[in-house]
């Protein structure tokens, strides 16, 4: 169960599978009424529990409730029957019952934890990147130093580096590339599907996939240069619209 606090108790799963349309079984809605009593923070670690009947068959268990807990806090109720009215036997059970939560709520922080580590790791390459454009003291030089970046960072085969100039996009820089034409056919195609990727301001793969809604024509013409795959990113600032 979740939604702790004033508001109704909302079911996630329970087993066994209730028949579609059928009421909850009261054990499971006098757990909803324990939720309150259970997750109150003097009452946080202890366990309620009341004789009950179960698909209209005489009380033979003991309904228990846990609270279920993160770093946040208590998020919401388990509800366990057993079959039991034994006190050592609830004790017993319960004891085990919070283990094992407990168990879950350590994976989940686990799993927190790792999400973390990824976020960090992505925010110290980004840094790194970055940071290879910041020693040439010279614009054009920064820009090849940041596309060499990528291109070794990722094992791109050419990796270029654009900026809007009135109504088109001219290649600034060019990975592993000190001198080049804007008259060149390479150079010519990748300004074009700059160009498409900033009017859709949307990132283009190509080859595209069967879901995609995007329009890729010109990136297709940067395919025949040789690579097998292309990846557009326009370049956004302040939230808007992209003008590199």
């Amino acid at each position: 169960m979740s939604a702790l606090g004033p508001q109704p108790a909302d079911v996630l799963a329970v087993y066994p599978p209730q028949p579609q349309g059928s009421p909850a079984p009261a054990w499971l809605n006098q757990a909803g009424e324990y939720m309150q009593q259970v997750s109150a923070p003097q009452r946080a670690r202890q366990a309620a529990a009341g004789r009950q009947r179960i698909y209209g068959h005489p009380p033979t268990g003991t309904s228990s409730c846990c609270p279920c807990e993160n770093e946040g806090g208590i998020r919401g109720l388990a509800a366990f029957l057993v079959e039991s009215s034994d006190p050592e036997v609830l004790s017993a059970s319960r004891l085990r019952l919070e283990l094992t939560l407990s168990l879950l709520s350590l994976y989940e922080m686990r799993l927190t934890l790792q999400r973390r580590q990824f976020d960090l790791h992505r925010m110290r390459l980004a840094m790194e990147v970055l940071s290879a454009s910041t020693s040439p003291t010279s614009f054009a030089g920064s820009g090849m130093a940041l596309c060499n970046e990528i291109a070794a960072r990722w094992q791109a085969h050419r990796v270029g580096l654009g900026f809007l100039k009135g109504r088109y996009v001219q290649v600034k820089a060019l990975s592993h590339t000190e001198k080049f034409s804007r008259k060149m056919k390479l150079v010519q195609d990748v300004e074009a599907a700059m160009e498409e990727c900033l009017d859709q301001d949307v990132e283009i793969i190509f080859p595209p996939d069967k879901e995609s809604t995007y329009a890729a024509g010109p990136a297709g013409n940067c395919h025949r240069q040789g690579p097998s795959c292309m990846l557009l990113l326009p370049l956004r600032r302040l939230g808007g619209r992209g003008r590199s």
